[in-house]
This record gives structure tokens, C-alpha cells and sequence, in this order.
């Protein structure tokens, strides 16, 4: 029996570069995209889409992101009846830069999938 398929030569693979981000951390920039958030409305997206952090392991998330130039933390008084400080997120331009070409990838991903 003969085989009917040829061999890949390496220039018809396309090259793909992982991304920068993991999932998660593409959905919580992405979550910050819009403008400025409070870590409780970010914690309850991620709640929606089934991704379930205990409140120490969620704040170590974001310290990391922090820590990595991604996004930027304050501490503001918290409102709605609320007693204390609660933390707001925004991105910066880092996070802007990463959360691009993770979007970018993901979309030529898509592409060679031919979806």
C-alpha cells in the first residue's frame, strides 16, 4: 500500500509563539481592558466563567500581575456601605502591550484552525 500523504516540509508550518499569559491572566487583563475595576467586580467575573479563587490566593494573583508591570493597584475607601479599603485595578501600558498580542495569537490561531 502506497502512503498518499507527502511530508510537512518546515517552511509550510506556520510558526506560532506562545503567548506571554496564561488564559487566566488574559481574562483578568481583558476584564481591566475597559477601565478601572475593583478587585471584587474582577473576582465576581471570574466567578462567573466558573474560575473559583479563595479571596488569599485571588489578592496573590493580583499581586503577581502587579508585580510583573501588568496592571497597577490602589487602595480606595470602600463605598456602598462598606466599611474599610478595598483595592481598584487599571492596566498598564504593558499590560495594554501583552494583552494585544495575546489577542493577536489567539485570533491567528483561530485562523489556522480555519474557524
Amino acid at each position: 500500500m502506497r502512503n498518499r500523504f507527502r511530508p510537512i516540509r518546515s517552511s509550510e508550518v506556520p510558526t506560532l509563539v506562545a503567548p506571554p499569559l496564561t488564559h487566566l491572566q488574559y481574562f483578568t487583563l481583558f476584564q481591566i481592558a475597559g477601565g478601572v475595576r475593583k478587585g471584587k467586580a474582577i473576582r465576581a467575573a471570574l466567578g462567573q466563567e466558573e474560575v473559583s479563587q479563595k479571596l488569599p490566593t485571588f489578592h496573590a494573583f493580583m499581586a503577581r500581575l502587579e508585580r510583573a508591570g501588568l496592571i497597577s493597584g490602589k487602595y480606595v475607601t470602600a463605598t456602598g456601605g462598606a466599611r474599610g479599603r478595598e483595592r481598584e485595578y487599571g492596566l498598564t501600558p504593558a499590560g495594554r502591550k501583552a494583552l494585544k498580542e495575546v489577542g493577536q495569537f489567539y485570533s491567528r490561531l483561530q485562523g489556522l484552525a480555519g474557524e
